[in-house]
Formats: C-alpha cells, sequence, structure tokens
C-alpha cells in the first residue's frame, strides 16, 4: 500500500467478502494491516481515519476480526516512537510481511523485567493474554530502573513459557516508552473502538441509517463520523511532530469520544 486511494479499493474489496471469511488473514495479504507503519520504515503511514475505516468495514462483518485488527493497531502505535530505530526497524519489518501483533490492554499490569546474560527476564502474571491469533504480542514492562518499556514476545516463544519460571528475552525485543507513546497509543485504542461501535451501526452496505427510520442510531453514526475525523486529524498531527497540536489537546477529545462510546451502548 502506497496510497489512500489503493487502501480504500482493498478495504472495498475486504467489505465484499463473506463474513465467514478470516479476514484478518486476507487484510494482512492485501497489505491492510501495514498502512500505519511509518514511511521512515518502508510503510505508507496512510491516516488514521482511514485505519478507522477499514476497521468499521471489519465490523460489519466480524466484530471479533475487527477486535483483533483494534488490537493490531494499537501495538503497532505504541512501537512508533519507543526504543530505537533499529528496533522499530526490525519489528516494522514484521508487520510489513503480513504478520500480526496484538496488545494486551492498557489494564494489564506492568511486567517485571531484569537483567539476564546478554538479554532480560521477564515475570509474567497469571493474567490471561489476548488469543487473537497474532504472531506476536506486545506487553507493557518496567525495568530494575523504574523505566516503562513495552516487550514484543512472539508466540512460539509464548507457547513454551512456563509461566513461573519467567521469561528470557533477547534484549532488541524490549524498547523503552517515549514520553508521548502511550497517550497516542490510548487514543488510537479509543478511536478504533468508536469505529467499532460505528460499524455496528451501519447498515450491511455500509450506509449509516436513515434518519426518518432509525432516529437516535442515525444521530449517533453521524456524531461518531464526526468525533473519528477529530481524533484522527488529531492523530496524525502528533504523529508528524505538528505545532498546532498537543496531547492535551487529544486528551480532551478523546474524552469526548469515550463518552459517545459508552452511549452508544445503549443506542
Amino acid at each position: 500500500m502506497v496510497s489512500d486511494d489503493q487502501a480504500r479499493s482493498a478495504i472495498q474489496e475486504l467489505s465484499a467478502l463473506g463474513g465467514d471469511t478470516e479476514l484478518l488473514d486476507v487484510a494482512a495479504k492485501k497489505g491492510l494491516l501495514a498502512i500505519s507503519v511509518p514511511s521512515d520504515f518502508g510503510g505508507a503511514d496512510l491516516p488514521n481515519e482511514l485505519i478507522a475505516d477499514l476497521v468499521t468495514a471489519i465490523t460489519r462483518q466480524s466484530p471479533d476480526a475487527a477486535l483483533g485488527a483494534l488490537s493490531h493497531f494499537v501495538a503497532i502505535e505504541l512501537i512508533r516512537s519507543s526504543g530505537t530505530s533499529e528496533q522499530r526497524r526490525g519489528i516494522y519489518n514484521r508487520v510489513l510481511i503480513g504478520e500480526r501483533f496484538a496488545h494486551v490492554g492498557f489494564a494489564f499490569p506492568d511486567v517485571v523485567s531484569a537483567a539476564d546474560g546478554i538479554g532480560l527476564k521477564l515475570a509474567l502474571p497469571d493474567n490471561l493474554l489476548p488469543q487473537l491469533r497474532q504472531d506476536w504480542t506486545v506487553l507493557p514492562m518496567i525495568d530494575e530502573r523504574s523505566r516503562r518499556g513495552i516487550a514484543v514476545v512472539s508466540a512460539s516463544l509464548m507457547d513454551v513459557v512456563d509461566i513461573g519460571a519467567g521469561l528470557h528475552l533477547p534484549g532488541d525485543n524490549v524498547l523503552v516508552l517515549a514520553p508521548d507513546a502511550e497517550p497516542i497509543a490510548r487514543a488510537v485504542e479509543v478511536l478504533l473502538e468508536a469505529s467499532i461501535k460505528l460499524g455496528g451501526l451501519m447498515s450491511p452496505a455500509g450506509r449509516a441509517p436513515e434518519p426518518e427510520y432509525i432516529g437516535q442510531q442515525a444521530i449517533f453514526a453521524e456524531l461518531l463520523s464526526a468525533m473519528i475525523a477529530r481524533v484522527s486529524g488529531t492523530i496524525d498531527g502528533l504523529q508528524v511532530g505538528s505545532t498546532s497540536v498537543d496531547v492535551a489537546g487529544l486528551s480532551r477529545s478523546v474524552v469526548a469520544l469515550q463518552d459517545l462510546n459508552r452511549r452508544a451502548n445503549g443506542v
């Protein structure tokens, strides 16, 4: 994917598939799960509103697949400004070849890490990890110097780990978080939650309901669409370093969108 038009065409093709298709596998093969990869690392770095459109389209066919897409894009966003350029390049290369990521969620407790030879040892909690057929799982981490970061763990390693014994990871798989990485990734999560809500309110053909037939549902679809566009644009600005937006401004818009998400549950 190198352009908005290419991505929109691929999203339309995805929308035409049957609901029993493994949508995320198809999306990965079409390059749609890599559209948020920064251009400095070989990606198209397409607008967040386009990512929101993708998640909305997936929701209309499979809400479960949409949750997998949300988790993937949140994980990718956390990586955007964390760690070193070499670490990010190695991870993004995985995304570009179609591998899927999953974030454990912001309620997951920080995993404690300690030096272990040339790598790190993570003390994994007993909490259940997401089972979204991901190739890589992104965990929150804190090291011996109280620095927060993320650990990127392969599915093959997670399958054989003894929770009580801890998990050994090479240093390249542990990234120190940038100051704004988590606030922006949390905003992406709320944005894509709104996209899932919007997908649930739209018809199978992808249109918002006609106001004369479904008054409250149509109103919420319009409100969600407007706030998705606003929050997407603010995130875009922060990602490219625009001086006209800041994290505080993003936080205010995210709070408003969270309220809409909660109210949409009763529509």
